[in-house]
């Protein structure tokens, strides 16, 4: 048996596209990079970045595709860390149990946005990288408006609503596409 995560991801469009993503916590932030394009149909051709995040969704730490040297305003300080890079920093070292936000953009042109809650911690033998679960069409990865936002608000209160959404369905497997 092996210890895993279960994520919650929102794609942030017009309409609820949503996936669930189980992924080992050993594996890396670069892992479940690859696993979050090839949930959402996206192809790795473009630079991403994770941000952890407050409950009320802002970004806070940085997480890189490439390396990207010294955060801005820090180049002149002898002793500042460079920013961590995905291939090299583990969900383990960053996840703080259930409810852990993270934020990943993917193509800073286009600026898609997902919306990503730990939601569960498990111990399972299943082959992982992993979708579980679906709602929602992906659009076609070109097909961004890059002023599209999502309704409401608040970004907060709207990711919330889905989230709920997608949690309280009478009929998962039906309505969302269970993957066992």
């Amino acid at each position: 048996m092996k210890k895993a995560f279960r994520f919650r991801v929102i794609l942030d469009t017009q309409e609820d596209v949503v996936r669930e993503i189980e992924i080992s916590e050993e594996d890396s932030f670069e892992n479940l990079h690859k696993a979050l394009l090839e949930s959402f149909g996206f192809e790795n051709t473009e630079m991403a970045s994770f941000y952890m995040s407050n409950d009320d969704w802002e970004k806070g730490e940085e997480i890189t595709l490439m390396d990207m040297g010294k955060p801005e305003g820090q180049e002149e300080v002898e002793d500042a860390l460079p920013t961590p890079m995905m291939s090299n920093s583990f969900l383990y070292e960053y996840m703080n149990g259930p409810a852990t936000k993270v934020i990943y953009v993917f193509d800073f042109l286009l600026m898609w946005c997902f919306y990503i809650e730990l939601i569960e911690e498990f111990e399972t033998n299943a082959d992982l990288p992993r979708c579980t679960k679906e709602m929602g069409t992906a659009p076609n990865q070109g097909d961004k408006d890059p002023d599209e936002t999502l309704p409401g608000d608040s970004v907060s209160d709207e990711i919330a609503d889905i989230m709920s959404d997608f949690e309280d369905g009478d009929d998962d497997e039906a309505r969302y596409g269970v993957h066992e």
